[in-house]
């Protein structure tokens, strides 16, 4: 190489736009599919804060539930007492009751065999066992009612656990929720300023490379535009510098947008994932993982290809009679200048061959400051 600087010196330039492509490609690919993230992630958004607001809603009908079943079992509970005190009553009475029936039916026995006495003691005993039998069937029915207080108090208090329950569920899901949006917004956040500062890239540090490379070949390449000394070496220098530039601003990218990372589902595999996708090359809107992208590249690069020659084929079917003669003299136009290039191409050749020597210290400027500096 070193035999032939121009071609070496080129053979660098060459390189550097290359790297320049690719950079756009990738670029390209990641405006892509952060246009689609950002979408479906605006979309996911809104979705989840319409959910927020209605399971806020959701929390303001249970609100309003517990304060229904807290009065109810306020209510419960006060009858419950009512009902207790009326039940110790009752419970004294009768016992009173069962003591005056026994005392009688003792009286009785006692005066059994005696005429007059025992009809008299006869009646007393049945009166005391009827009251006895009364206060007994009220004590029986105030312990049901009681019994029935007392399961509708609890049956209250299980339904105010369950709301409570509730509650602290829906809670929980907002907060998740929350999170969620925390993280989608820092995501839509984080993609922008990425997109923004690719696309500035794009605009800045890649076309000013790509521009002044070119310049750099035809330099090279023609030897009626030699530079003087000074202005060559300035010329290097900025180009230099706009070198440094670029490659600070590419790792700089790459450093601080490296961990991005989303959910999303393979077209391919079917697998969950969370990565930065790569693109289809068929179709634009599905993701792949990055074995399924490698695994089925040349089989996508060959179905796009297909796809575009019939979409083309189809237009040109598409085309009237006099555009297809139109179109057949336009492409015997171009063979014909092909071959003029192909023909202009070799004087060039030629005249390379002659300039050479005249053009070997140009390009050993040229070549110094972007290999030795």
């Amino acid at each position: 190489m070193n035999n032939n600087p121009s071609k070496y010196v080129i053979h660098l330039l060459h390189e550097i736009q290359n790297q320049c492509g690719i950079r756009r490609k990738k670029n390209r690919e990641f405006f892509q599919i952060a246009h689609i993230v950002q979408e479906k992630s605006s979309k996911q958004l809104h979705a989840t804060e319409q959910l927020i607001r209605r399971l806020e809603d959701d929390k303001t009908c249970l609100k309003a539930d517990i304060i229904q079943l807290n009065s109810r079992k306020t209510s419960l509970l006060s009858e419950l007492a009512k009902f207790e005190d009326e039940l110790n009553q009752i419970r004294i009475y009768a016992e009173q009751r069962r003591n005056k029936k026994s005392k009688r039916e003792r009286q009785y026995h006692q005066f059994y065999n005696v005429p007059l006495i025992s009809d008299q003691y006869k009646k007393k005993y049945l009166r005391a066992r009827d009251k006895n039998l009364d206060a007994e069937e009220r004590v029986s029915e105030l312990r049901t009612t009681v019994d029935s207080c007392q399961m509708a108090v609890n049956e209250v208090a299980k339904a105010i656990s369950d709301v409570q329950k509730n509650q602290e569920q829906i809670t929980a899901k907002q907060d998740d929720l929350h999170s969620e949006n925390i993280h989608t917004r820092q995501l839509l956040q984080d993609l922008q300023e990425a997109d923004r500062f690719w696309r500035d890239f794009d605009e800045y540090q890649i076309s000013s490379v790509e521009e002044h490379t070119a310049q750099l070949i035809e330099i090279a390449q023609r030897s009626s535009l030699i530079m003087s000394g000074s202005n060559l070496s300035n010329f290097l220098s900025q180009y230099k510098s706009i070198l440094f530039n670029y490659e600070n601003e590419e790792a700089y990218g790459d450093k601080h947008w490296q961990n991005l990372r989303i959910d999303y589902e393979c077209t391919k595999c079917r697998q969950m994932l969370h990565d930065w996708p790569r693109l289809d090359k068929v179709d634009k809107t599905h993701f792949l993982c990055n074995a399924c992208y490698q695994q089925h590249r040349q089989s996508m690069i060959w179905e796009r290809k297909m796809k575009d020659m019939k979409g083309k084929s189809q237009q040109l079917m598409s085309l009237p009679s006099s555009s297809m003669v139109s179109v057949s003299s336009f492409s015997s136009t171009n063979t014909r200048e092909s071959k003029s290039n192909g023909k202009n191409a070799f004087k060039d050749i030629f005249k390379k061959f002659k300039i050479e020597k005249r053009k070997s210290s140009l390009v050993e400027q040229i070549a110094t400051p972007l290999v030795h500096s």
